[in-house]
């Protein structure tokens, strides 16, 4: 039985896990066969659970001390590592003695050159030449690895490497059927809602149709099985109602389409240029916005944009999305946004935030591949 290469991507803390994922997804994504292990501190392994990759094991990091260090190497044997962060003296100094090719990845200069610790430069010099390459640093942290001995053409000055998406799935075949029943209506889509949150939108979608009396309204229920429920309490507050799970299409008189059919959330992200982040008006939680954002859908969302709060935060600093408060200010956001050219600005400026790494990863996975292919032939 064949044993593919291991690729053992360590993170020091908490910060890097949703890079060290993404990074783990484009390697998925290649054409070298590799297993990937990724190693965290024993507190944060918990929050993989809310990263989205399949295919990866996890495990806590060794302690930094020789023993603990060799143990974990001797077990896990990994043909190539890559590490997120500070370094750490003593592993990296026993990855260079067994001579496993190294790449250090958003390492800042406030881990490398602590206040008050000089002697850190003399105990940082050897570990650091064991890493053939060093990307996702700023100017200032090149400029002081230079001065450690670190050529430059071993440095990628890029800024730290964040986690960015691949677009979320969808049927190609359905998507040219809904979007030629949508036609040229307007249309706005509301994922993940839960019950709590209809009567909100409902109000939103009314205030919103005084601008566009044409508007439809795509809501996929949380529980895709709330699907004749949701239709029944839309009827109930006046609002023509389509089941996609039914076969029914959103006909020119249809003012909501209940779509609770599982996993097409890729599909009307890429119908809508507006898509509502279900959960986040009442609580406790919503999904993910970076999948709308890389297929070009503007975001709203409301308070409560737990557990995804780093992605909300980049797409707010982007200009890319649009925080709402309640079920009225959902309206006027709606309203403002029906025109095709302010959701196209922000729709572009997501797009732009989500996908701002992605070719700093295709580059790190081309080094991680031949590091991998050049250790098989050897």
């Amino acid at each position: 039985m064949t044993t593919h290469p291991l690729v053992w991507i360590g993170c020091d803390d908490a910060s890097n896990l949703a890079a060290a994922v993404a990074l783990a997804r484009h390697l998925i994504g290649s054409e070298t066969e590799m297993r990937l292990l990724l190693g965290a501190p024993h507190g944060d392994l918990d929050q993989l659970r809310l990263l989205d990759c399949p295919r990866i094991e996890a495990t806590g990091l060794p302690a930094d001390n020789g023993a603990s260090v060799r143990s974990f190497l001797d077990d896990s044997a990994p043909s190539v590592v890559v590490w997120f962060g500070g370094p750490r003296p003593t592993l990296m100094n026993t990855v260079a003695k067994r001579e496993i090719p190294a790449i250090l990845v958003n390492t800042r200069l406030d881990q490398l050159r602590p206040r008050g610790l000089l002697v850190r430069n003399r105990i940082l010099r050897q570990p650091l030449s064991a890493f053939a390459r060093i990307l996702g640093v700023d100017g200032a942290t090149s400029s002081w690895l230079q001065k450690m001995g670190i050529p430059a053409s071993r440095i990628s000055v890029t800024g730290p490497l964040q986690e960015d998406a691949d677009p979320p799935e969808h049927d190609p075949n359905e998507l040219t059927v809904m979007a030629e029943a949508v036609g040229s209506r307007p249309a706005w889509f509301a994922d993940a809602v839960v019950p709590g949150e209809i009567a909100q939108l409902v109000a939103a979608h009314k205030s919103a149709s005084r601008r566009s009396h044409r508007l439809l309204m795509i809501i996929t229920p949380r529980d895709i099985a709330d699907g004749p429920d949701f239709v029944r309490r839309l009827s109930r507050a006046g609002l023509r109602t389509a089941l996609r799970s039914a076969d029914e299409p959103p006909q020119e008189d249809i003012q909501a389409l209940v779509a609770d059919m599982p996993g097409e959330a890729g599909l009307w992200y890429r119908i809508a240029p507006v898509s509502f982040m279900g959960g986040t008006l009442s609580g406790p939680d919503g999904p993910p916005p970076f999948p709308a954002a890389a297929v070009g859908s503007a975001v709203l969302h409301g308070p409560f944009t737990q557990p995804w709060q780093t992605q909300y935060r980049r797409l707010s600093q982007a200009g890319a999305l649009r925080k709402v408060r309640s079920g009225s200010e959902l309206g006027v956001a709606l309203g403002e946004l029906i025109g095709p050219e302010r959701p196209a600005t922000m729709a572009h400026a997501g797009w732009e935030e989500v996908t701002r790494s992605s070719m700093d990863y295709r580059d790190l996975s081309m080094v991680i591949e031949d590091a991998v292919l050049d250790g098989m032939v050897q």
